[in-house]
């Protein structure tokens, strides 16, 4: 069964609230910034393995990086290693929808998703049988879950891929399928994604729900929106369902990030002041 995407509601954009925003960054106790990969950060490609992060983004990931006053947490769906690997910054990686977190101190992986590591190789296996016929079907084992791409594969044809993969997969009910940006997420059918992930970093590092900024793109990044809603929830595009508070376009994430660093800038000034003394500007 495919799993659907988050509940809608009327959504904001981010830059008629900044305000708003920028003064509730300035007054957090910590800031913390869970931020998706591939479609917020990186833009999406054809094939997963030439994904890159821009240059302009990672000089921004790293001078947050260095300021302690706010943990960035990048959460993808990629296996935990590929995204240290594609980022190579100090920070917290979340992967595999939130099944794996290392970085600052954390090490945590689900066990009931460890457990489950051979019949998901299994499914993966049989998939790639079943789909061989279907030019351009990508099967991605990442070992805690599976990606099923589909977007070289002829949209004609994309209806019988689907069927293949809802047929193969209720042969393993240990697993859930959802869907995507012209991809089919394969995950362990428990109670833990995204959302799970970002609270229990909260948990352990002494955070607070309303001090969060949670951005990104698909449907799985809806699990961190329901969970944290009390904090600033971003969405890339303005289209689609969402439980995300606010929307930005796909070419703001710089912006937005450069405005998020200069808030969190703000915590430990002297009220009204900047770094240099002069009084600091209302928010734009």
């Amino acid at each position: 069964m495919i799993a659907p995407t988050g509940a809608g509601h009327p959504q904001v954009e981010i830059w008629s609230d900044l305000g708003w925003v920028r003064r509730r960054i300035a007054t957090a106790r910590r800031m913390f910034l869970f931020i998706d990969f591939d479609g917020t950060l990186a833009p999406i490609v054809s094939v997963p393995s030439l994904a890159v992060l821009p240059e302009d983004l990672r000089n921004i990931l790293r001078a947050l990086a260095k300021n302690r006053d706010v943990v960035t947490v990048i959460i993808s769906g990629r296996a935990v290693d590929d995204l240290q690997h594609r980022v190579a910054l100090p920070l917290i990686y979340v992967g595999n929808h939130g099944l794996e977190i290392r970085g600052s101190g954390l090490d945590y992986t689900v066990s009931e998703a460890l457990g489950l590591r051979v019949q998901l190789f299994a499914a993966c296996n049989r998939l790639r049988a079943s789909l061989e016929p279907f030019s351009g079907a990508l099967v991605e084992c990442k070992r805690l879950t599976a990606s099923v791409h589909v977007r070289q594969v002829e949209p004609a044809k994309v209806s019988a891929v689907i069927s293949v993969l809802q047929s193969t997969i209720q042969q393993y009910p240990a697993f859930q399928l959802s869907c995507g940006n012209e991809t089919f997420e394969i995950r362990p059918n428990i109670p833990w994604n995204k959302g799970s992930a970002a609270r229990w970093i909260l948990q352990q590092m002494d955070g607070e729900e309303s001090d969060t900024i949670c951005i990104g793109d698909d449907s799985t990044d809806e699990d961190m929106f329901a969970e944290l809603r009390g904090g600033i929830t971003v969405r890339v595009g303005s289209g689609g369902l969402t439980s995300a508070h606010y929307w930005i376009g796909d070419t703001g994430i710089l912006r937005f990030l450069y405005c998020v660093r200069e808030a969190v800038e703000q915590l430990r000034r002297p009220p009204n002041q900047n770094i240099d003394g002069f009084v600091a500007s209302e928010a734009r």
